[in-house]
């Protein structure tokens, strides 16, 4: 077996970066503010642009800001930082931070091993310690063993935590924690589940010294049995959990920096790997899923002008129809990768583009998926389209007109992007490249949000959608003006 341990660097960088750097792994003393550990591969010398095995070079991480990595593994193309993006079956189709991801690959017999140093040992107890990454897990049955550990003082034999995601064809999709806590320790069901082919974000929260931790997906989070008696953390390891041919799982940014979510790509797709006449599947967007996909959505593709329809696709081959024609469905939840975040003071761009004859009320906003209907305490925002190509917002109580008559053109593909500016509780929106107009709240501002939502309130609605797209975008403040200049005269 190789080893390779990467020098860690000090801790200084971590606060010099923290407002500046997205993380791919971040590890967080919260009860300190301390960041321990980050790293979001971009700043890796060079990369592996090639699927596995790449046998061109060894593609380790570079020195993070603070921590360090111990790589172990049999050959250099087990562990590799990687800009490869691929079918979304075998690779990524796209990373939502970056260019860069870390790809580890377990063989049979050999322990493969991502070891996340953190500076110094965490041994205050009380402390709560904060874990969070984004992973993305092959579709073939064999390849999803993602492990993760949390270790002590007490060795790798011995880990606080142990966490492993179950393939097994009876329980495909369920995750598993070891308990120790019980008269014969064994891994048990922690009720939470992972999804093939996409990236989820998942997180540990652990208090030193406590005997349960808390796992989060996608925001769902279970408070869970440790997997050995409690006490300090040193370590984190994400490991091959199953002795497998070619089990492989990919790691990248959360963009969280501690304070705020940098640049992150929440959803992405043109639908060109959708089937055409079927419905858009979760696993078909770039980034991100799809939920609550109505009966009268479809994936297209080609000329449908015959029957009213558009010529083509805005980029591509493929695009979505939503239709409430013959009393079918128009509900199509964008759910973001990573699941629900918390609005702060960044901002959020959500962007479309949007072919439509006239008929009906297309509508979207921007919330949290509760069902597959809006209400205003589930939405930040939600707007529709009049026939007469004026534009409304929902303020809670009744629909106000934001833009005139004639401000959407018909019959050819334009944008529509929606900005939510949390710092100055505002949405603006801007239609077919104008000026952003402001548009209006809905009600309460909820607590998270996980999704651009497509829907109509009229049964003869027909639209079409293609390239959606929705960001975090983490703007500083601008730096504070300099001293005044000039003599400066003092009068007794």
């Amino acid at each position: 077996m190789r080893t390779q341990r990467i020098v860690k660097a000090g801790i200084w960088a971590a606060a010099a970066c923290s407002a500046l750097c997205a993380q791919a792994v971040t590890v967080i003393n919260r009860t300190t503010g301390q960041i321990l550990f980050y790293d979001d591969f971009e700043s890796a010398p060079a990369v592996s642009t090639n699927a596995y095995p790449d046998m061109s070079g060894d593609y380790d991480p570079a020195v993070p800001s603070s921590g360090a990595w111990s790589i172990q593994e049999t050959g250099p193309t087990n562990i590799q930082v990687a800009a490869y993006c691929g079918d979304s079956t075998n690779d990524p189709a796209a990373t939502p931070q970056g260019t860069n991801y870390l790809r580890i690959v377990r063989h049979m017999a050999a322990v493969t091993e991502a070891v996340l140093a953190l500076p110094s040992t965490q041994s205050t107890a009380g402390d709560e310690i904060h874990l969070e990454m984004l992973v993305w897990i092959p579709r073939n049955i064999s390849w999803g063993a993602f492990q993760l550990q949390l270790v002590g003082s007490a060795g790798s034999g011995n880990p606080r935590i142990n966490v492993l995601v179950d393939t097994t064809a009876a329980n495909l999709g369920n995750v598993l924690a070891y308990d120790a806590s019980l008269p014969t320790p064994k891994w048990v069901d922690t009720s939470l589940d992972w999804s093939v082919s996409t990236w989820q974000k998942w997180e540990i929260d652990y208090v030193i010294g406590a005997d349960t931790f808390v796992l989060g997906i996608d925001g769902v989070k279970r408070t869970l049995n440790g997997s050995y008696a409690g006490g300090d953390i040193k370590e984190v390891r994400f490991r091959g959990g199953t002795a497998n041919a070619n089990i492989q799982y990919r790691l990248d940014a959360t963009g969280y920096a501690g304070e705020h979510q940098a640049s992150l790509t929440l959803f992405r797709d043109g639908f060109e790997r959708g089937t055409p006449d079927s419905a858009p599947v979760s696993t078909i967007p770039d980034i991100g899923t799809y939920l609550n996909v109505g009966s009268g959505v479809k994936v297209r593709t080609g000329d449908h002008s015959a029957s009213g329809g558009l010529a083509a696709a805005s980029s591509g081959l493929n695009y979505c129809e939503l239709t409430r024609l013959d009393g079918l469905a128009t509900s199509l939840s964008c759910m973001f990768c990573g699941g629900s975040f918390v609005p702060d003071v960044q901002e959020l761009r959500v962007h479309f583009m949007m072919w439509w004859g006239g008929a009906g009320l297309p509508s979207h906003g921007i919330g949290l998926n509760t069902s597959n209907y809006f209400t205003s305490t589930n939405f930040l925002a939600f707007n529709l389209v009049r026939g007469d190509g004026s534009y409304d917002a929902y303020n809670g109580s009744a629909y106000v007109k934001i833009a005139p008559a004639a401000s959407l053109p018909t019959q050819v593909w334009f944008p529509v992007e929606l900005t939510w500016r949390p710092d100055e509780q505002t949405v603006r929106v801007s239609l077919n490249n104008g000026e952003p107009v402001s548009g209006l709240l809905f009600g309460g501002i909820p607590d998270v949000l996980n999704q651009l939502f497509l829907t109509s309130g009229m049964s003869t609605t027909v639209y079409w959608v293609d390239d959606i797209a929705a960001e975090w975008v983490y703007t500083p403040p601008p730096p504070p003006p300099p001293p005044p200049g000039g003599t400066v005269f003092i009068l007794n």
